[in-house]
């Protein structure tokens, strides 16, 4: 075996040797910034129900999953107070840098005061997060995607403001992934309420973008694929709607469904949904298994079912 090989070897076994492990907070460390600082390639780290004040929470690049340990958003809150983004993702993450069942609040910066998400092909998964009352002084209150091509699922994003998109702000080379999501009661004071999409090109599906101020979507130059979604004021692309969802709230979930809501199985059949009766059994007389347009009826809506 030649030298080379030999060091080929060794590189591989120390890579198949390397556990992934698990990172708790606040057991192990006492903030979520430093769990990710000691964290390597594979690791999860989990923490539990409570609220963190944290801003400019950093991914740093790494393939790492960072979850709630309880699966409903609201039990586990990150609150930035104003004093700079909540999370941000700028090191070329992968769909394998995973944010999950969070809520992400008070969050202040120029752009993405909830969600800063730009450059290197950054493309991490956010899923089943609860976005709200973040501020940004020009782009994207909610969240900010530019030369970056995130997958957004399952998230309620709701009551942000901005310049220019209140919820979401789509830059220049931002290719964003917008499933099963509900963009609801955001504002901006120049255009784009729900979504302003500027030289990018989001996909959108299976969502609702309703009660936003002055639009719901507003293209500045990009373009857009927008399917099986309820926009208020209408968009064109198969499947979508222009009409009132119903929301109403249950228990502690916001913009739940109402019974006889259009947008119940009213989504694309490509996702494989759960029954409504999941949240509570007299809505499973109402509603099928099909998918749902918005955050409960998607592929990805068991955890918000418990």
């Amino acid at each position: 075996m030649t030298r080379a090989s030999r060091l080929a070897l060794i590189l591989a076994l120390g890579a198949s040797s390397a556990v992934a492990r698990q990172l708790r907070v606040p057991g192990d460390y006492s903030r979520i910034q430093a769990a990710i600082d000691a964290a390597r390639n594979g690791d999860d780290i989990v923490i539990a129900p409570g609220t963190y004040d944290e801003y400019g929470v950093d991914f740093k690049g790494k393939a790492i999953e960072v979850r709630a340990s309880d699966a409903r958003p609201w039990q586990t809150v990150v609150r930035a107070d104003k004093r700079g983004s909540v999370f941000m993702f700028h090191s070329g993450e992968g769909d394998d840098s995973v944010l999950q069942g969070l809520t992400i609040t008070e969050g202040s910066s120029w752009a993405g005061a909830g969600i800063f998400i730009e450059g290197m092909a950054a493309s991490p998964l956010i899923r089943n997060c609860t976005i709200v009352g973040n501020d940004a002084d020009n782009y994207g209150g909610g969240i900010y995607v530019a030369s970056s091509a995130p997958a957004i699922t399952s998230c309620v994003i709701y009551d942000n403001t901005a310049v220019r998109g209140g919820g979401v702000y789509v830059g220049s080379i931002g290719y964003p992934d917008v499933t099963n999501c509900t963009i609801a009661d955001n504002a901006a004071s120049g255009r784009g309420g729900g979504i302003n999409i500027y030289r990018g090109d989001p996909d959108i599906r299976n969502s609702i973008i309703w009660g936003n101020s002055p639009q719901a979507l507003y293209n500045d130059g990009g373009s857009s694929s927008v399917t099986y979604s309820d926009i208020q004021g209408g968009w064109s692309g198969e499947g979508n709607i222009n009409e009132d969802p119903r929301f109403r709230g249950f228990r502690a979930y916001g913009y739940v469904l109402n019974v006889g809501s259009p947008c119940m199985d009213a989504g694309s059949d490509e996702a494989d949904a759960l029954p409504w009766g999941e949240i509570h059994a007299r809505y499973g007389q109402f509603n099928s298994s099909k998918a749902d347009m918005g955050v409960y009826g998607g592929p990805n809506a068991g955890p918000w079912q418990k």
